[in-house]
């Protein structure tokens, strides 16, 4: 790569890396602009802009014009790059979006939810949420305390007591005679996903991408809950 062309690479970074970061950093691309335009490089700027983000900069008036419009062009440009290469992503990780919820491609399980502090694909905060839908616990049953007749428990059986959700890892039979309720038994180990667990993605130093990528994989790494293979009879 020629000097020059090394040039031209380094200043679109630079414009990409500050734009990218969103309106806060405008100040600072002005700046670089300026800085730019001081050292007599004009016709590398307008290279950059005409090949890297098609604009024109003789098309502006003045250089207050062309540092406000270029940057609100480029942020736009980027932004579009972004949300491409991020269906890209989710295609290459198996997966689907529904708003903010994601779902795996092929079985369309939802896995959870994955947030960002505002609506650029830029923000540099992603809010990961995984817990148990409330739409599925309509599935589950509640556990009978004063069961009319025996029930027959196996091993995976899911049922709600109280609030909380457990799962049989030892089949037994339910009967008066031993009352074993999912409360303070080997029978039963609590599970909770009904409640929400937040994993903050901060990681200025990765891109969005690699952030998405993080945050999905944090989805598929809980154990997610089938009620339809309940196991039980009265």
């Amino acid at each position: 790569m020629s000097p020059y062309r090394k040039e031209v690479e380094k200043l679109y970074t630079r414009i990409i890396t500050l734009v990218s970061k969103g309106q806060g950093y405008l100040q600072n691309y002005f700046d670089l602009i300026d800085e730019v335009i001081e050292y007599g490089k004009s016709e590398l700027l307008q290279d950059v802009m005409s090949t890297k983000f098609k604009i024109d900069t003789r098309q502006f008036a003045s250089i207050d014009m062309l540092k406000k419009n270029t940057f609100k062009r480029i942020a736009q440009f980027t932004e579009s790059n972004s949300n491409k290469n991020l269906q890209k992503l989710f295609i290459s990780k198996g997966v689907y979006t529904i708003g903010t919820q994601f779902f795996d491609l092929y079985t369309s399980q939802y896995l959870g939810d994955i947030k960002q502090y505002d609506t650029s694909t830029n923000s540099q905060v992603l809010d990961v949420y995984t817990f148990y839908p409330t739409f599925l616990k309509i599935g589950i049953p509640e556990f009978i305390s004063n069961p009319l007749t025996k029930i027959n428990y196996e091993e995976g059986s899911i049922v709600y007591y109280g609030n909380n959700l457990y799962w049989c890892i030892i089949g037994y039979t339910w009967e008066k005679q031993n009352q074993i309720t999912p409360t303070f038994s080997n029978y039963w180990m609590e599970v909770f996903p009904g409640t929400q667990s937040l994993h903050t993605i901060i990681e200025p130093q990765i891109s969005i991408l690699d952030r998405y990528s993080k945050s999905i994989d944090i989805l598929r790494e809980y154990y997610y809950i089938d009620p339809s293979n309940n196991k039980y009879t009265q």
